[in-house]
């Protein structure tokens, strides 16, 4: 309940300030702040610049709304991007949404883009896709568009050999139950990006902090 609430009332575009990037170089001795405050600092420039990593659509400031429960309860204009901040303590795998509904003319199809965001500094990784993409019907239903395109993108400390900066597709996946198929989710795109290279002044901040800064 304290999570939660601290998650709803918190202002994060103060996250990525300066005071509070200076906090992150100071935390080499609790993996579970340093955790908090660089997820949190990312939530924050994403918030303020927007990223092109998430895709061209994304590369402005963004909206901010937060909502509890599963999924929210308006879709964003179709004017700015949003990005959706779940105050449920680990939410669906992912740490924030990134949608956008770009206007279309009226004999077009409409087509909305989903974006799940993970960011984090740990070596293991739960099954943040399949949490995240699990929901993707709720999403479409909510976006209110003829079709959603779904992307997910990994902010993390360290790249592994297999793990790609530029955009993967991944197939979509289907389940056959009492003679009826299902789809398990749709396919979608995804791709990997540092801290570092996502926002210099994060990375910079957080390898300090690996390497036992103190003063």
């Amino acid at each position: 309940m304290g999570a939660s609430r601290l998650r709803e009332i918190e202002n994060l575009p103060q996250f990525a300030e300066k005071q509070w990037l200076n906090r992150i170089a100071h935390c080499r001795d609790n993996a579970a702040v340093l955790g908090f405050l660089v997820e949190r600092a990312v939530l924050g420039v994403f918030i303020q610049q927007g990223s092109v990593f998430a895709g061209t659509e994304f590369d402005k400031p963004l909206l901010q709304q937060k909502f509890m429960g599963r999924i929210p309860e308006l879709p964003p204009a179709n004017t700015r991007p949003v990005i959706y901040i779940p105050t449920m303590y680990n939410y669906e795998g992912v740490d924030a949404i990134l949608a956008t509904r770009p206007k279309v003319k009226k004999a077009e199809e409409s087509q909305a883009i989903v974006v799940g965001i993970q960011i984090t500094i740990a070596k293991s990784h739960s099954e943040s896709e399949a949490a995240f993409m699990g929901a993707w019907e709720a999403w479409h239903e909510m976006m209110g568009c003829d079709k959603t395109e779904f992307r997910f993108l990994w902010v993390v400390k360290d790249l592994a050999p297999d793990w790609e900066t530029s955009w993967t597709e991944i197939p979509q996946k289907c389940v056959t139950l009492r003679g009826r198929q299902r789809v398990v989710h749709p396919a979608y795109k995804r791709r990997y990006v540092t801290i570092m290279d996502f926002h210099d002044g994060v990375g910079e901040k957080l390898r300090t902090a690996c390497m036992g800064y103190s003063d």
